[in-house]
């Protein structure tokens, strides 16, 4: 699907795109050449960590061990406009929802809890899901941010792209301090974290952990302009699934209310509203090919149109009531329980 909708003149669409490529180019490399675990003082190089686990992936993939991730396609901007476009990667190759983050040390001890057992909604559990996913977007959001604050602020790039630097640049201090807080957490304080888990009779059609703060909940209600950090994970299980929302304590307002108005949708809409979120707020997922490849060409737009509001600056707000699936349902995982925990 071509992108459309910029604010850009045409002539601009070539820099704008290219620059934004470049930009996160950058997201594929390390980000302090040493262990992203901080409150271990580790000086380990790091590893390609897996956000989902391969394991997880292997649930998912086809018979050649791919899954299916959008990607933004920049190239050849002088031939043919960007656009969204979605392509089959191996689950053990960089794009499969990697980043190189931990020692193999750490990345081991940490996430054991969730790759090496069963899900059952433990403190640890939750506390590893939630850590990975904030240590994951503030890397993403440092490695666009550092190399380009200098060029942002000379002027040397398309006035979007400098909006977007300084507000991933003051994102990357409030998710720094969330990724503290949970590392303090992990070294055994008490827990801060709130959640609520989504069971599933089968197995999901797209994994995904990202962490977010969105403007509105699932019924359309404008919220306040904070930054409240809610964590989404959808895993697998042996049998089923789970989504798993987490958040602070001591900033829940905004995920809440998000968490309390998805509860209210029902059941047979509650795997499509959280796709339609997916889709909106992240990059970090993966999809069944055979689930993407059964949909229609149309059913498969809708959902290309629905990511690229990431990347179209004509309308940074989504509109009210974004969330709210529209039947038919184009996702029916079956949820059989959900609950806070």
């Amino acid at each position: 699907m071509e992108l459309e909708g910029t604010k850009l003149p045409s002539a601009k669409l070539a820099e704008f795109y290219g620059t934004l490529d470049e930009m996160r180019a950058n997201q594929r490399k390390p980000l302090l050449g040493h262990c992203m675990y901080s409150a271990g003082a580790c000086q380990e190089a790091p590893i390609a960590s897996h956000l989902l686990a391969e394991s997880w992936l292997r649930q998912i993939a086809d018979e050649t061990n791919r899954v299916v991730i959008f990607d933004l396609g920049t190239h050849n901007l002088g031939q043919q406009n960007a656009n969204v476009q979605a392509r089959k990667v191996g689950v053990a190759e960089k794009w499969a929802v990697t980043f190189p983050a931990f020692c193999a040390i750490h990345d081991s001890e940490l996430f054991a809890c969730i790759e090496n057992a069963e899900f059952a909604a433990t403190q640890r559990q939750l506390l590893a899901l939630t850590y990975r996913s904030v240590c994951r977007e503030f890397f993403t959001k440092q490695q666009i941010a550092t190399p380009n604050l200098p060029k942002a602020l000379d002027g040397k790039m398309p006035t979007e792209l400098v909006q977007m630097t300084i507000h991933e640049t003051k994102n990357c201090f409030r998710l720094f301090a969330r990724k503290q807080e949970l590392e303090r957490e992990i070294g055994g304080q008490s827990s801060d974290l709130a959640g609520f888990v989504v069971q599933f009779a089968n197995r999901p059609d797209l994994l995904a952990s990202t962490t977010f703060s969105f403007p509105e909940t699932f019924s359309g209600r404008r919220l306040e302009a904070r930054f409240d950090w809610t964590t989404l994970s959808i895993v697998p299980a042996e049998i089923g699934g789970y989504a798993v929302f987490t958040w602070s304590k001591h900033a829940p307002k905004n995920s809440s209310l998000l968490v309390k108005s998805f509860a209210k949708i029902s059941r047979d809409l509650q795997s499509d509203a959280l796709t339609n979120l997916i889709l909106q707020v992240s990059e970090s997922f993966c999809i069944s090919p055979k689930w993407w490849e059964n949909l229609t060409e149309t059913q498969r737009n809708s959902f290309f149109h629905r990511f690229s509001r990431s990347f179209v600056r004509k309308n940074p707000s989504p509109p009210a009531g974004s969330l709210y699936p529209k039947r038919p349902s184009l996702v029916d995982w079956e949820v059989t329980n959900s609950g806070f925990v």
